[in-house]
């Protein structure tokens, strides 16, 4: 393994209606994942914060995570974030179908 390489923890794990999840961390991103074809949809940019928390709504065209220190660095960093003034954000975005499973792709056919 790289020396450089970080691991974070999984910090909460959402259900989509139609079967899929979303990942948040301590990397600051969430994921959709499709568990049935084991890939990764999407993975969004990275924000200043860990993700710690994260829910669909009930048909599932919501998806609202909050981005907030999660004390993975210890109480040091909660410090030096809030002398900084950075404070926890809520925000809700659009699926707009990113979570839903995608279409198999056929195998190719030879004749």
């Amino acid at each position: 393994m790289p020396n450089n390489c970080e691991v974070y923890p999984v910090n909460d794990i959402a259900f989509h209606p139609s079967g899929t999840l979303a990942t948040v961390g301590s990397d600051g991103s969430f994921c959709f994942w499709d568990k049935d074809s084991k890939s990764r949809l999407k993975m969004s940019a990275r924000s200043s914060m860990p993700v710690s928390s994260c829910a669909f709504n009930a048909d599932g065209t919501l998806f609202a995570y909050s981005a907030s220190y999660d004390w993975h660095r210890g109480h040091a960093m909660a410090q030096t974030l809030k002398q900084q003034g950075i404070r926890p954000k809520l925000m809700i975005r659009a699926t707009r179908g990113e979570a839903s499973p995608k279409a198999p792709t056929p195998a190719p056919t030879y004749w």
